[in-house]
C-alpha cells in the first residue's frame, strides 16, 4: 500500500512481480475497502490493464506526507504508471531520501505565493482572486515528481525533477521546456513513447542551448549516470 501510495497508482503486473504477491491478496485488499481496481486503456496496450489505487481506509493508516494528495484522474494514471517503472531503476541510480508528487510540488507554490490552501476543494473558501491564482498555478507547468537525493552516504542533498511524456508540440513543448529552465533544480524528461518522440524533445531541449534539462527515453535508464 506505501508504494501505491507514494506513486499514485500502480499497474497489477509491476505489483505482481515486485512483491510476489497473488491476486488473491490484492482482492482480498479491495474487498476490504484498502484498494481499488480499474481496468484501463490508458496506454494503449495490447490489452487493458489492472490499475490498482488507494481507497481512503488505506490512506488514514499511514502518514499522510507519504501519499499523492486526492485520487488520481484518468488522464494522470498513465503518468504515474510509466513514474512507477521509472523510479524501479532510478532507485538503483540514486540514494533517494525524499520524493514529492507534482500535485504537492504545485501546493508547495501555492504556498510561496501566499494563496491559502483549501480544506477539500483546490478553490473553495479563498477568494476570488485567490481562486484564480491557485488554477493558475494548478494548469501552469511543474514537473510530474521530485526526487531528493545523495550520491553516496557523505554526499551533499541534491535535488532532481522529474517529468513524464513526450507528445508535446508548438508552444506547449516551448512553454515546457522555459518552465525547466526556471527551476532552481535540474530536470530528468523521460519519453515513454518512441525513440523519434524522444528525439523530438531533444532537438527543442538543444535550441535553448540549456544543460538543465537532460533527456531520456524510458528504455535507456539503466544506462543513466547521477
Amino acid at each position: 500500500m506505501e508504494h501505491i501510495g507514494k506513486c499514485g497508482a500502480s499497474s497489477e503486473d509491476f505489483l505482481l512481480k515486485k512483491f510476489s504477491i497473488s491476486r488473491t491478496t490484492l482482492n482480498t485488499l479491495q474487498d476490504n475497502k484498502f484498494l481499488f481496481r480499474q481496468s484501463l486503456d490508458v496506454r494503449h496496450l495490447t490489452a487493458p490493464e489492472g490499475v490498482w489505487t488507494l481507497k481512503q481506509k488505506a490512506k488514514s493508516l499511514q502518514v499522510k506526507g507519504s501519499y499523492m494528495t486526492g485520487e488520481p484522474t484518468r488522464n494522470e494514471i498513465p503518468t504515474l504508471l510509466y513514474l512507477e517503472e521509472s523510479l524501479e531503476v532510478i532507485r538503483t541510480k540514486y540514494k533517494i531520501v525524499g520524493e514529492v508528487s507534482e500535485r504537492k510540488i504545485k501546493g508547495q507554490k501555492a504556498r510561496e505565493a501566499n494563496i491559502p490552501a483549501p480544506a477539500h476543494n483546490f478553490t473553495a473558501g479563498i477568494t476570488p482572486e485567490g481562486a484564480e491564482a491557485r488554477l493558475a498555478i494548478m494548469h501552469g507547468e511543474a514537473p510530474d515528481y521530485r526526487i531528493v537525493y545523495k550520491q553516496s552516504e557523505d554526499a551533499p542533498i541534491q535535488t532532481l525533477n522529474i517529468e513524464i511524456h513526450g507528445c508535446y508540440y508548438g508552444v506547449q513543448l516551448r512553454d515546457k521546456i522555459e518552465a525547466f529552465m526556471k527551476e532552481p533544480h535540474p530536470t530528468l524528461w523521460i519519453v515513454p513513447q518512441s525513440r523519434r518522440v524522444a528525439a523530438h524533445v531533444q532537438k527543442f531541449v538543444d535550441l535553448y542551448g540549456t544543460s538543465k534539462i537532460m533527456v531520456k527515453h524510458i528504455d535507456d535508464l539503466k544506462d543513466l549516470q547521477p
